[in-house]
Order: C-alpha cells, then structure tokens, then sequence
C-alpha cells in the first residue's frame, strides 16, 4: 500500500517551467490529491453484458484497505490537500481533468496478460521461455480453462461465491 501511495504522490503528470512535459509531479506543484473509491472500474466484463464484481474485497475489508490507502497518502503530503470521498456512497464528484489523459498505476508484482502485449509466434509453436499451448481433451478444459460448469482458477460459478483471495498491493 505504501508504495502506491507513494506512487500517486510521485508520478509526473504536470508539465515544468519551459514546457518540458511529466516532468512534476503533485507535491512539485502543491496540488491537491482526491481520492475517490471506484471499484466499478475493474469489474470484469469479459463475458456478457452484466458487469462482474466477483474479484472485489468484502466491503468491510474493502474499506479497511481504502482507508489506509488514503492514510499513507496523506502521511506522504500535507494531511490537508489530500481529498477522500465516502466510501460506498453515490458520490457527484466535479473536477476538471486536465488533457485526455487517464493512467492506470500498478506497482509490484507481475503484469496480468491483459496487461502484457502478445507475443508475435506461430500457432502451435512456444514462445521464448514458455510451453507451446496445449489443447484439450475433448470433454477436458484446457490449461488454465474451466470445464463446463465448473470455475477456473481463482473464479466463481454464477451463484456460488467467489474463492477468497490474499490480500494484493495494487
């Protein structure tokens, strides 16, 4: 969590004295953080129209995280030009955003493949340092795949609950 906080106060988003674009970031231009919680942002819409929230935290344990986000925030500025919303609350936030500008901040870890640009390899073959793709038996998932009916890895069957999951530092 600190490094993210850390991350939001260090990232250079604001142009300098000449011009020079990224080069300040917040705490360079006495800026004023707001940080609002918007966990409809990563819902998963792979499949179907209905968003899915099946990944997010318990609301309690939601909270808990998203307080002490806004906790280290502040203790890396000035308390007072760090803004939070109220958590799970319809919320009318106005703001001027500055450019057609939006970033994703990520911070340890590795990159999901969502996040990651393909790899250009000839079908059936592997890619440098990884297996060639293997495919499945009939009536068998393939690797990584749920067969029907059942969840992959780390997700939920529609009316089940979600699997739970370590906490992460995004």
């Amino acid at each position: 969590m600190e490094s993210m906080a850390n991350k939001v106060l260090r990232m250079k988003m604001w142009e300098d004295e000449n011009g020079g674009t990224w080069k300040k970031n917040v705490t360079d231009i006495s800026g004023e953080v707001l940080c609002v919680s918007q966990f409809t942002l990563l819902a998963n819409t792979k499949k179907g129209t209905k968003p899915d929230f099946h990944g997010a935290l318990n609301p309690e344990d939601a909270r808990r995280l998203y307080q002490h986000f806004v906790e280290r925030v502040k203790a890396g500025y000035q308390a007072d030009r760090v803004k939070d919303g109220k958590f799970q609350a319809m919320m009318e936030v106005a703001l001027v955003n500055d450019g057609p500008v939006t970033l994703e901040l990520n911070v340890g870890g590795k990159a999901t493949p969502e996040k990651v640009a393909p790899e250009k390899v000839a079908p059936g073959k592997a890619a440098p340092g990884k297996a060639a793709p293997r495919k499945a038996a009939p009536g068998k998932a393939a690797p990584g795949k749920a067969a029907p009916g059942k969840a992959a890895p780390g997700k939920a069957v529609p009316g089940k609950a979600a699997p739970e999951e370590a906490e992460k530092e995004h």
